[in-house]
């Protein structure tokens, strides 16, 4: 059970604390990036930890933890860029699952949550749908066809 960056499990381990905060901010969702407190001095404690498994992926725990430096202090617009930059880093040192790796793509895109606009539309579609679906084309003809005969 090899990491995305082929990291040692030991590594893994050792880094996994920042996996729970990023969870809670992965379906907080981006915007609610301020009830994220004490980032900075977690991540120093979880990289220092990680740094006997890191083998030649010290550099890596070395940008990890520049990416949290000044996070706690930061604004809003600072600290989603941090986070962003935070998840890529870590996504290099282990395997992260899909929710958190969302928050690292493109933190321009994150922002506006284009999932909550793609939501109520496919509700609105479906919605239209399923009433099609009720009644048939071939009722709607038979019932047009005695009301439309003169």
């Amino acid at each position: 059970m090899s990491g995305g960056g082929g990291a040692p499990e030991a590594l893994a381990l050792a880094l996994s604390p920042l996996l729970q905060p990023l969870r809670l901010l992965s379906r907080a969702g981006l915007a609610r990036v301020a009830v994220l407190r004490e980032i900075e001095p977690l991540v120093q404690r979880v990289v220092e930890q990680a740094r006997p498994y890191a083998g030649d992926l010290e550099a890596g725990l070395d940008r990890l933890q520049e990416t949290a430096r000044g996070f706690d202090s930061a604004p809003e617009a600072g600290r989603r860029t941090a986070i962003a930059a935070l998840v890529r880093e870590l996504s290099g040192l282990l395997e992260v699952p899909a929710d958190i790796a969302a928050l690292g793509r493109d933190e321009s895109t994150a922002t506006p949550k284009p999932t909550s606009n793609t939501t109520p539309t496919s509700n609105t579609t479906s919605n239209t749908t399923p009433t099609s679906n009720t009644t048939p084309t071939s009722n709607t003809t038979s019932n047009t066809t005695p009301t439309s005969t003169r």
